[in-house]
C-alpha cells in the first residue's frame, strides 16, 4: 500500500487538483528506503522523506509570479531560511544553510559588518577597490559557470527560470555618502552570493536550506529526485485535514 492509500486511512484531505503528474512523487516514496515522516501544523498537512522535523512555515501566497517577484526583491538573507517552491527561482533550494567559505576566493566574502573596509574615495564611502574587484571576479566567475551548466542542461530548470539579482546589484560597486550605508550595501551584497553559489555546484556543502512543496501547484516533478539524491531537505503540503467520523 502506498503512503497516499496509508494516510488517507486516518483523514480526509481537500481536494488537490491535477496540476502535476503525482506518479513521480509516488514511485520515490514508494521505493526509496528511508522513514516517512507526516506532520500536522494547525489543519495542514505535510510529510517529507528525507527530514524528521518540520520547518517555520512561511505565508503561501497563490499568486506565484508575484511571489517570485517579491522574493527577488526581498533581502538575500531570505534564501537561507526555507521557502515555498518557486518556478523561477528553484535553485533557492540549494542555498547553503551554514555558509562557510574555502579556498582563496571564496575566503574573500569571510567578512562582517566589523570587519568590512569601507574607504574614503573622493569625499565618499567605498568598498576598498581591491575587495571589490575581488568580488566582481568571483561573481562574473559564478555567472558563468552557472551559465555554462545551464547550456549544457546538467540542471533541468523550468523554462521560466531567473536568476535572482547578482551582488553587485546590492551596491558594493557603489559610492555611499555614509559609512553605514556602504556597510549595509556591502552586507547585502554578501548575503546575495548565496544563492549565486547555489547554482554553482550541488556538491559543494552538505546542508541546504531546503523547500517547501505545494503538491497541487507545484510544476517541476522533475527535480525532486535530484533534489533527494543530493540531501535537499523537501517537505511536501499535502493540503488541509479534518479527522474522519
Amino acid at each position: 500500500m502506498s503512503f497516499w492509500e496509508c494516510y488517507t486511512d486516518t483523514v480526509t484531505m481537500s481536494p488537490i487538483s491535477e496540476v502535476i503528474d503525482f506518479s513521480s512523487i509516488v514511485t520515490i516514496m514508494a521505493v526509496m528506503p528511508i522513514e516517512r515522516n507526516v506532520f500536522f501544523h494547525e489543519n495542514l498537512v505535510f510529510s517529507s522523506l528525507n527530514v524528521a522535523t518540520l520547518p517555520p512555515i512561511p505565508n503561501y501566497l497563490e499568486n506565484r509570479d508575484l511571489a517570485n517577484e517579491i522574493f527577488a526583491n526581498d533581502d538575500p538573507k531570505a534564501a537561507q531560511t526555507v521557502q515555498w517552491a518557486m518556478d523561477s527561482y528553484p535553485q533557492v533550494a540549494w542555498t547553503p544553510l551554514h555558509h562557510w567559505f574555502e579556498g582563496p576566493s571564496f575566503l574573500q566574502l569571510t567578512h562582517d559588518q566589523y570587519s568590512l573596509p569601507i574607504q574614503l574615495v573622493d569625499g565618499m564611502r567605498k568598498l576598498s577597490p581591491s575587495l571589490a574587484k575581488t568580488w566582481q571576479v568571483l561573481e562574473n566567475g559564478l555567472i558563468h559557470i552557472a551559465d555554462h551548466l545551464l547550456g549544457r542542461g546538467v540542471f533541468l530548470f523550468p523554462l521560466n527560470f531567473g536568476h535572482l539579482p547578482h551582488p553587485s546589484a546590492k551596491g558594493y560597486l557603489c559610492l555611499h555618502k555614509l559609512k553605514r550605508h556602504g556597510v549595509g550595501c556591502a552586507l547585502t551584497s554578501h548575503d546575495a552570493f548565496l544563492p549565486l553559489m547555489a547554482l554553482k555546484d550541488n556538491g559543494i556543502h552538505s546542508e541546504w536550506a531546503g523547500v517547501l512543496v505545494h503538491v497541487s501547484n507545484f510544476h517541476n516533478p522533475s527535480l525532486l529526485p535530484l533534489m533527494l539524491a543530493n540531501s535537499v531537505p523537501i517537505w511536501y503540503y499535502w493540503g488541509q485535514w479534518q479527522a474522519s467520523t
